[in-house]
């Protein structure tokens, strides 16, 4: 016989690790920039908004996050009632090698590996599969 406890880390997995998002990104082509927006349910169950704005730096992107979800379902004092932010770099292999490569380097800095507004990590999503090929890049590049 199993007890409480045991049964809920049993099916832990059947409660947690949905997540269910919609995403938009605003890109501001005269300064170089975007801003996502990312609203739904993160992985440890919390729901809320995390807003990231980036620059662009001749394929180097700087980037800035800040999270706000509702933290009650949290039982540490640790993640209740934080907000998760932080800063990251992304930078393409080819600015070492003089080659073309859709390698890149990320690096991210956070003040604190916390539970809150965290999503799984994603290969690429539609907006930079999509990058500097809308109309009004094409334009701006020429």
């Amino acid at each position: 016989m199993m007890n409480f406890d045991e049964t809920i880390k049993k099916n832990d997995w059947k409660s947690r690790y949905d997540t269910a998002f919609v995403n938009t990104r605003l890109n501001l082509p005269e300064v170089e920039g975007a801003i996502d927006v990312k609203v739904g349910q993160f992985l440890a169950g919390d729901r809320g908004t995390k807003v990231t704005v980036s620059k662009f730096f001749n394929g180097v992107i700087l980037s800035a996050w800040y999270s706000r979800t509702d933290t009650d379902l949290f039982v540490d004092s640790y993640n209740r009632g934080y907000h998760d932010k932080g800063i990251s770099v992304t930078i393409p292999l080819r600015i070492f090698t003089g080659k073309d490569s859709k390698t890149s380097y990320d690096f991210s800095l956070s003040p604190w590996t916390r539970d809150v507004a965290q999503d799984i990590g994603h290969f690429t999503n539609l907006f930079d599969y999509i990058g500097r090929n809308t109309d009004i890049f094409l334009k701006k590049d020429k």
